[in-house]
């Protein structure tokens, strides 16, 4: 149910509360979630007509919930106080997008002219990597990141992933740091912090800061190749697979959470939702405008 009270537009949600009250053979509510789905995405009744013949089969033999009885009434109370739009369907033909946010490579791809094509970056490369650096005079991301890597190791942030949404003490995070040139530190609440040099002073960011650095910069590619802004990212999928979640709290629950088709890629999205918030709060700061809807 989390992914439907985040977005209640989300058919696929729909269809995942769906299937499991089909395995409990619960009828009637695997009913009400297909047709759910179906209200939202009517384009594509196909993907649901399966669910729903097997919803309506096994509600044959059961009592209808007094809840579902009472939230059809009211509905069609609803329906018939609104009057009917005569106007116009709008459809939204502008471009999406879709990032993979990987822990050593990242892509970006646009479903255009019919088909998914993944973008090729300023170099050439359909991969980029998921790298930040710092120097005296610029932050680096991506390939250019990754170039200078060998002279300046302590300030390029490379497989920051790996620890995203854990805490310092974890023993996987104590393992991977072990590995990295650079320094991680403990924050406020047992956050890890990674520590550089960026124009001579001393920087903390978390990892989701330095993940968000990298969707911003997987934007831009995107960008580069419409020729024109990519300006809100319910226009994107941002597929984020995290390792090893761990709970963590809502550092601002007034923020938007990131669009729920986010979990797509996520099979344990649901420990940690604050993650999701924190990356769509500092990609805002990235100046991607996000309006998660």
């Amino acid at each position: 149910m989390d992914c439907i009270r985040l977005n209640e537009k989300w058919p696929k949600g729909y269809m995942r509360l769906g299937a499991a009250y089909l395995e409990i053979e619960e009828g009637w509510q695997a009913l009400d979630a297909f047709e759910s789905a179906l209200k939202v995405d009517p384009e594509h009744p196909e993907l649901y007509s399966a669910g729903i013949e097997k919803a309506k089969e096994l509600a044959k033999d059961q009592k209808k919930p007094a809840h579902l009885v009472q939230g059809q009434k009211a509905e069609a109370k609803a329906e018939a106080a609104t009057p009917a739009d005569k106007g116009p369907k709008v459809v939204d033909t502008s471009p999406v997008i879709g990032i993979d946010l990987g822990t050593t490579y990242s892509c970006v791809g646009v479903w255009e002219n019919g088909r998914a094509t993944i973008i090729a970056n300023e170099l050439g490369n359909r991969i980029t990597p998921s790298a930040v650096a710092f120097t005296e005079t610029e932050r680096l991301v991506g390939d250019a990141a990754k170039n200078q890597a060998s002279s300046n190791p302590e300030n390029t942030i490379f497989e920051i992933k790996r620890i995203i949404g854990q805490r310092y003490t974890a023993a996987g995070v104590l393992k991977d740091i072990k590995h990295f040139p650079y320094t991680v530190m403990a924050g406020e609440n047992d956050k890890p912090m990674v520590e550089v040099d960026f124009k001579g002073e001393k920087n903390t960011y978390t990892p989701e800061q330095l993940s968000a650095m990298v969707l911003s910069n997987m934007k831009k590619v995107a960008e580069d190749h419409l020729g024109h802004e990519v300006p809100f990212a319910h226009h994107a999928i941002v597929h984020l697979i995290i390792l090893q979640p761990t709970p963590t709290p809502n550092p601002n629950p007034n923020l938007s959470p990131l669009i729920c088709n986010a979990c797509s890629g996520a099979p344990r999205c649901h420990h940690g939702p604050g993650i999701f918030q924190r990356l769509s709060a500092y990609c805002h700061q990235e100046r991607w405008y996000h309006r998660w809807t």
